[in-house]
């Protein structure tokens, strides 16, 4: 498994023929390219035995600590404001209202944690890491991708609040393959997803995956397609749209 930088509510799949549901998907990737997707997954198909399956999410992380962070941060600046204010312009009004600006840094507070550049910047990135490492091992397990006949399943898998990739294979893939023939190819998506390139990005490493498996793990005639042609499109849960 190859993890790299880049900027539960129920299962939701986007196959062929199907609509996305998830309106943040859209910031992203078009309607037309998520179905364009699904064919670019199947001509990569067609020159190995390897069943590549691209998943996209919309965070990994757990995000319940930011709101309180946030709380707390504006109210520890506010009290350490109102020191100085009060030492010279004392007023039994000010006093006052001081426990009521708690509850209002809440309310804002609870509003800019949906953000994901302030669920970013709150969460360490070591966190951040490690929760779409176990994620994606989460969505490998979900998609059914390491229950193939020849274990030949491939995840290619962006969170997109943590702005990582992740890319996992099954056994039968590992067996031929060194972790770090996947490296580069991370690289590449990682790069074309910082660049707002995310259809190119995706594409890229759809059809590199299916070049680099071509080598060792070819077609064969007895070949059928054990794993849906698509993107999966999974939301943690709602998700701010613009």
């Amino acid at each position: 498994m190859v993890v790299a930088d880049l900027a539960v509510e129920e299962l939701q799949v986007t196959g062929e023929g199907q609509r996305t549901e998830n309106c943040w998907i859209k910031k992203y990737l078009t309607e037309d390219e998520v179905r364009r997707l699904s064919e670019i997954v199947r001509r990569a198909e067609q020159r190995t035995s390897g069943e590549i399956v691209p998943v996209i999410v919309n965070r990994s992380t757990g995000i319940g600590h930011v709101s309180l962070m946030l709380t707390l941060f504006s109210s520890l600046a506010f009290f350490l404001l109102e020191i100085p204010i009060q030492t010279y312009f004392f007023s039994p009004l000010w006093l006052s209202l001081s426990p009521l600006m708690v509850f209002v840094f809440w309310g804002i507070s609870l509003i800019l944690a949906k953000k994901p550049f302030w669920q970013r910047i709150l969460t360490h990135p070591r966190e951040q890491s490690q929760q779409v490492w176990n994620r994606a091992e989460l969505e490998f397990s979900r998609n059914k991708i390491g229950r193939t006949s020849q274990g030949t399943g491939i995840l290619i898998f962006v969170s997109v609040m943590e702005r990582k990739a992740v890319i996992l294979a099954d056994a039968g893939i590992s067996k031929h393959y060194q972790p770090e023939v996947w490296q580069s190819l991370v690289k590449e998506l990682s790069a074309s997803l910082k660049a707002g390139r995310w259809f190119q990005g995706f594409e890229k490493a759809i059809l590199d995956a299916g070049q680099i498996l071509e080598e060792k793990l070819p077609a064969e005639t007895h070949d059928t397609n054990e794993l849906q042609n698509s993107l999966r499109i999974i939301e943690t849960d709602v998700f701010e749209c613009p």
